[in-house]
């Protein structure tokens, strides 16, 4: 009995598993607009993150400069109490010039609103460019009303 040589034959590859065997340029190009889309979205937070933060460092900085203001007229309360608006303009001029070297087109003002109570209004305004879409232009405002 002769035997026949057996024969290296090539597996048949089945359509199916050939079309699963790796990634299609359709699934990667769908994967990397996911990722494009999920780091646009990261980018905003994050823009708005630092919006959020120059703000409150502007409100943070007024603040601090109208209470600072105030505890300068308490220090010179009878004085204060006595002058006219115009003559309390050059008792807070300095401080004015540090307001504006503390806030994008800072200022100070300064008003004794009801003498009787010793009562002083302080106003802290400031542009705030972030800010700029709205009724007020990015202008800001804080206000103290105290008593000295």
């Amino acid at each position: 009995m002769l035997r026949r040589p057996m024969s290296k034959t090539i597996p048949s590859v089945d359509p199916l598993r050939r079309r699963s065997a790796g990634f299609s340029l359709v699934e990667v190009l769908v994967t990397v607009a996911i990722v494009a889309i999920a780091l646009v979205g990261i980018a905003a937070t994050q823009l708005v993150g630092l919006r959020g933060n120059q703000g409150a460092y502007y409100v943070t900085q007024a603040t601090y400069a109208a209470y600072e203001m105030a505890d300068l007229l308490r220090a010179s309360r009878g004085g204060v109490l006595g002058m006219s608006p115009s003559a309390l303009m050059p008792a807070v001029a300095a401080w004015r010039d540090h307001v504006r070297n503390l806030l994008p087109d800072g200022d100070l003002q300064v008003a004794v609103v009801n003498p009787a109570r010793s009562e002083v209004r302080i106003a802290v305004s400031w542009l705030d460019e972030k800010q700029a879409t709205g009724p007020t232009g990015g202008r800001q405002e804080f206000v103290l009303v105290t008593r000295i």
